[in-house]
């Protein structure tokens, strides 16, 4: 499966995490966890910085914002459907972390 044909689909942004000179020494984790009634994005960092979180469908269209304020070091945990005050139907997503010119994202499911 991971050694299969895919094609490319062009989302308007890149969904791999990208290396940064500045994230380099540095310890960020980022994940989504689903529990029986939530889905929780955590985050863990050893420097504190704003961050910027958005939640994008598949298809490229926002879905709205989780956060776009300073975070201290430390592990957070952010509440997807309560942050973001709106019904998701089952499926894919994929969330974005902005810190400056840093960019992470990945894909998460909500059930």
């Amino acid at each position: 499966m991971l050694n299969g044909n895919y094609n490319n689909i062009n989302l308007g942004f890149n969904c791999t995490t990208l290396s940064s000179p500045s994230f380099e020494n540095q310890d960020f984790k980022h994940f989504v966890v689903n529990r029986q009634d939530s889905d929780v994005l955590y985050l863990k960092m050893d420097v504190g910085r704003k961050l910027d979180i958005k939640v994008y469908n598949f298809m490229g269209q926002q879905i709205g914002q989780l956060a776009n304020e300073y975070y201290m070091p430390g592990v957070h945990e952010i509440d997807i459907k309560a942050t973001l005050q709106t019904r998701l139907a089952s499926g894919n997503y994929i969330y974005r972390i902005s810190s400056g010119t840093d960019q992470y994202s990945s894909q998460f499911l909500i059930r």
